[in-house]
């Protein structure tokens, strides 16, 4: 049997051919599966920030009271106090509003508590979870500073309803 086709020449050139068109399909598809997965990944991380930041902004809108401030400062800021933190902000931010997380920071944004789904002593297990929302962070941070301490925002309302309630009992 000789290496000819059909009409009498090599086969090479033809299979040298096919051969290129087969890898240049592969190479094609390799490229093409690449380029959806980091489109993937984009429009995940798009939705994941416009989720964030619309649960920001209705938080913003929300009316808050602060019906119990010196408790709160006195059990988070003066001593903290894990066992109220749990019932108050864990607890609460958990069974009322649904979050799957809560982490509680101080001033240099360590976390000093944190309540993942049932788990009220999560902090071990935070991990890569508090790098994801350093950024949230930093804007909350941001957003503070440029308010400015909260009475002289309340002083700014000018006889509007405040929308936090605060004072020493």
């Amino acid at each position: 049997m000789t290496n000819e086709s059909f009409k009498g020449g090599p086969k090479w050139p033809l299979t040298l051919v096919g051969a290129s068109l087969g890898i240049g399909v592969i190479i094609a598809l390799m490229a093409f599966a690449n380029i959806a997965d980091r489109s993937a990944v984009q429009r995940e991380q798009n939705l994941l920030q416009n989720g964030f930041n619309g649960l920001l902004d209705e938080h913003a809108r929300r009316p808050t009271a602060v019906a119990l401030w010196d408790e709160a400062v006195k059990n988070l800021d003066v001593s903290f106090d894990p066992e109220w933190t749990d019932s108050n902000i864990g607890e609460y931010l958990a069974g009322v509003q649904n979050f799957d997380l809560a982490i509680v920071l101080d001033r240099t944004d360590a976390p000093l508590y944190a309540k993942l789904g049932e788990d009220s002593d999560a902090l071990p297990k935070l991990g890569s979870a508090l790098a994801a929302v350093t950024h949230l962070v930093e804007q909350v941070r941001a957003a503070e500073r440029r308010r400015g301490p909260i009475d002289d925002h309340l002083r700014d309302m000018k006889g509007q309803p405040p929308k936090v309630i605060y004072g020493r009992l």
